[in-house]
């Protein structure tokens, strides 16, 4: 597998991930009027370089494939089924941990703080994107044997 990454095969998720990331820190840092606020900015900052350059590598190697035998190719193909589950799996994991921190911070918040409930919104836009998240996971997860055995039918 050829490791040399140069500038042009950046995408557009690596360079959003960096600046989602940077976002973070400069909001823990300079924006945050609660310490609370400040802690949970830096603790998700390296959640969106991290993903993205898990995806940026595992888009990397599919990439890598040049001229193969059909077989060779279908098995690539079952590797690139378990791939996007992996992915899908990762994914509902992440969402749902940043929910559970959203959770408790909105929670801690609205206690400790005289109700207030600025978190209530974070929380609930990241339930959004945990039920999209688990929602594809499952589907996916749940016509796995059926793609695989798709695939191990044309097998030659």
């Amino acid at each position: 597998m050829n490791q040399d990454l140069d500038i042009k095969s950046l995408d557009i998720e690596l360079v959003l991930g960096l600046i989602v990331s940077a976002y973070c820190l400069y909001a823990a840092l300079h924006v945050s009027d609660d310490i609370m606020a400040a802690v949970i900015f830096l603790a998700i900052s390296p959640i969106p370089l991290g993903f993205s350059l898990w995806a940026f590598r595992l888009r990397h190697q599919s990439k890598q494939h040049q001229t193969i035998a059909v077989n060779q190719l279908l098995g690539i193909k079952k590797q690139q089924l378990n791939t996007q589950l992996r992915y899908w799996h990762f994914s509902f994991v992440g969402a749902l941990a940043l929910w559970l921190l959203l959770t408790a911070a909105t929670i801690i918040n609205y206690m400790a703080f005289d109700g207030q409930t600025k978190w209530f919104v974070l929380a609930g836009v990241n339930g959004i994107v945990l039920g999209a998240s688990a929602a594809r996971y499952i589907y996916l997860r749940k016509n796995m044997n059926r793609r695989l055995d798709a695939i191990t039918n044309l097998d030659i």
